[in-house]
């Protein structure tokens, strides 16, 4: 090899073993790094008093990066405008808006700062300094769960807001705030004496405040006061401090759903095709129509003669019903004059109403087809206990009823019957109706014992009957040959079932001479009888219990009538009583001082599977394997239902118990739960304690 060639390939090494040491990543091999970076240095100084400056300096063992300290980073009270950058081991955070005078201000980092290699999230790192002589030392911890499941919520921003503040979670930034973990536990520290507003929110869009819309939240209907002495005379907005919730060492727990409590707006009311429609900007719970002006007699006469309801007592003059998630209100053209003034009035699940609106209702001459009809029938379980249900569901409000086509067969033995006026549950729109028909096994197997009998007794009679046609024509048919004469006594022989015919007719077929057969023949027909003495059945009322069939829901097509005269689709549904030992049974105790609460059966969803109302004693029978849980609703006013409140009137849900001695009843087929005893004391703050 040449001199050239050898300083070359040289310099060629030498290359690549500098670009290897200058290199920086991680060595392949060993252990994987899990060691989060260290503090090292950190100014201001924990708890910094008098701080007047604009920068944060915090220094580490490794290299980190922050790439996330956008959305990790808490700072209470809020500063928005600051920037920061990393060098190496540091990070540099600067604060680009005057600070507050004499305040706390605390900057947790949470998971923000990462050490470069792998990822490991610095912990515990909180920055706290005050720009005046103290620091603030009072705190605030808690949990927040779900309202309806109770279950812990991640990343809910728990929110302070002096009540003294005109401020609050939907107009601007709060003046403490944390975030919750994956155990939905919050802590918030270095506060300020004073009474505070809390609320709790998913800040979905990192806004700060709750959107009305769609993030869920929750709050406390009474502020909570931090301070050492709860009888001092403090008031704020004139709150006193003996109203509001003393915070001192106790767990403030917050509960969170998702209510829309936007102000219900009408955005519209015109014709739209053949239809007037009403939309406003939310969804609804209800809405109410009235008439402002009598009807003229055209539009009456068109009522009664081509709607032909069926459905009220009263004459129904407007029909209407839901549309487009109930963000619509369609009214349908039953009308035979220009105009009508109506009123509309609504209501949404914050209770919050629309006031009473005047509308003048006007159709349109339109091309367009009439909207589709649809029938939607759903059952929640096909295997009953006592009773047969299921929901009906129709795109346009129902005219008429057939009662007549909707029908409940057994086996098509018999018909059970029908008390529509209790069957049928409709409500307000006649859209929906409820189905609820009651079924007592004893009484289906009482029926179906009689019914049984009565078709032996009835095929005892055409036993009867067949002989004495056979019989009739084996006498009167003397002219017959012997092959048509044996034909009939083989029916009559089978009708009376008597081994000794049989005998006598093998022994006829037997000759081979039609004359001696036709002899022997009339010989027997002259001293045969009718056989009377059939043996009645035997009906097992334990064998027929055991085995019952199925039952057949059957509602003809045609069976309903909509406003614009479509007809229903046909519905067959098959329902059967269950078998106790392929279910299992959950009961227990309610021990409470309030009278009226909801006990519920819930799935591991948090589906409703049973419910039963002010059961001290309470029992769910037939309950299919699987997990489930128990939730108690308070109906603390006694109005009847269980209603979730309004941050708007500051009305808090009413409470809400978990049975939560274990946090599942696992329950196995012929099996039963009888001992959960549930204590519901007063719920105010809505824990299980």
């Amino acid at each position: 090899m040449t001199k050239q060639y050898s300083w070359l390939l040289a310099l060629w090494v030498l290359l690549i073993m500098a670009g290897s040491c200058a290199r920086q990543g991680t060595p392949t091999g060993g252990p994987k790094d899990s060691i989060p970076p260290k503090l090292v240095r950190m100014y201001p100084e924990l708890e910094t008093i008098n701080f007047d400056e604009d920068e944060i300096e915090i220094e580490f063992n490794e290299y980190i990066e922050g790439r996330e300290l956008k959305q990790e980073l808490i700072i209470t009270p809020p500063i928005e405008e600051y920037s920061f950058y990393v060098n190496r081991r540091t990070l540099f955070l600067e604060i680009e808006e005057e600070l507050r005078d004499s305040t706390t201000y605390t900057f947790n980092f949470r998971e923000a700062i990462k050490d470069a290699s792998e990822k490991n999230p610095a912990e515990n790192l909180i920055v706290a300094f005050s720009t005046g002589p103290e620091i603030d030392s009072f705190r605030i911890n808690g949990n927040v769960r779900s309202l309806m499941t109770q279950q812990p919520v991640e990343d809910i921003l728990v929110a302070l807001y002096d009540v003294n503040d005109t401020l609050d979670a939907f107009t601007g930034s709060p003046m403490y705030l944390a975030k919750t973990d994956e155990e939905g536990n919050y802590i918030i520290r270095y506060i300020r004496e004073g009474l505070y507003n809390i609320y709790a929110y998913a800040d979905e869009n990192s806004n700060l405040k709750i959107d009305s819309n769609n993030e869920p939240f929750g709050f406390k209907s009474e502020p909570i006061y931090l301070g050492t002495d709860i009888n001092q005379s403090v008031r704020a907005d004139s709150i006193a401090i003996a109203d509001s919730t003393y915070a001192m060492g106790k767990s403030i727990d917050l509960f969170v759903q998702r209510q829309d409590i936007r102000p219900i707006q009408l955005q519209s009311a015109r014709a739209n095709g053949k239809y007037f429609e009403v939309k406003f900007n939310k969804s609804l719970d209800n809405y109410s129509l009235s008439l402002n002006e009598e009807v003229n007699q055209a539009t009456q006469n068109f009522l009664n003669d081509s709607v032909a309801f069926n459905l009220s007592d009263t004459s129904i003059m407007l029909f209407s019903n839901f549309q487009d998630e109930q963000k619509v209100v369609r009214i349908y053209n039953t009308l035979k004059q220009d105009s009508l003034a109506i009123t509309i009035s609504a209501s949404d699940s914050a209770q919050q109403l629309l006031p009473d609106t005047l509308l003048y209702l006007k159709f349109n001459e339109s091309r367009r087809k009439l909207a589709e009809f649809t029938t939607l029938f759903t059952s929640d379980d096909n295997e009953i206990t006592d009773t047969i249900s299921g929901d009906f569901a129709f795109s346009k409000p129902i005219a008429q009823v057939s009662t007549d086509s909707i029908l409940l067969s057994y086996d098509t033995l018999f018909y059970l019957p029908i008390d529509y006026s209790q069957a049928l549950q409709w409500n307000e729109h006649f859209d929906q109706v409820k189905l609820s028909i009651p079924v007592e096994k004893s009484q289906v197997v009482d029926s179906v014992i009689y019914y049984r009998k009565l078709n032996d007794s009835l095929e005892y009679e055409d036993r009867v009957r067949q002989q004495t046609l056979y019989l009739d024509s084996l006498q009167n048919e003397s002219d017959a040959t012997a092959e048509n004469r044996l034909d009939w006594l083989q029916q009559f022989v089978d009708v009376k079932r008597i081994s000794q015919d049989q005998v006598m007719l093998d022994s006829i077929q037997s000759l081979e001479e039609e004359e001696a057969r036709l002899n022997l023949l009339t010989d027997y027909v002259d001293t045969t009888q009718i056989n009377r003495e059939f043996l009645p059945k035997i009906f097992e009322r334990e064998e027929i219990t055991n085995n019952l069939r199925s039952f057949n829901f059957y509602v003809s097509a045609g069976s309903f009538m909509s406003v614009e005269n479509d007809s229903s689709e046909q519905v067959i549904q098959k329902y059967s009583f269950k078998n106790p030992e392929d279910y299992g049974a959950i009961s227990g105790t309610i021990t409470t001082e309030y009278s009226s609460y909801f006990v519920q059966l819930l799935n591991q969803q948090f589906e409703l599977v049973r419910e039963v109302k002010n059961a001290q004693n309470f029992s769910f029978e037939l309950v299919s394997p699987g997990k489930y849980q128990i939730r108690v609703l308070i109906d603390a006013d006694e109005d009847g239902t269980w209603e979730a409140g309004s941050i708007l009137s500051q009305e808090e849900p009413e409470p809400i118990y978990f049975y939560t001695e274990e946090e599942i009843i696992d329950l196995r087929a012929n099996w039963e739960r009888s001992d959960l005893n549930i204590v519901v004391g007063e719920l105010s703050t809505l824990s299980s304690e």
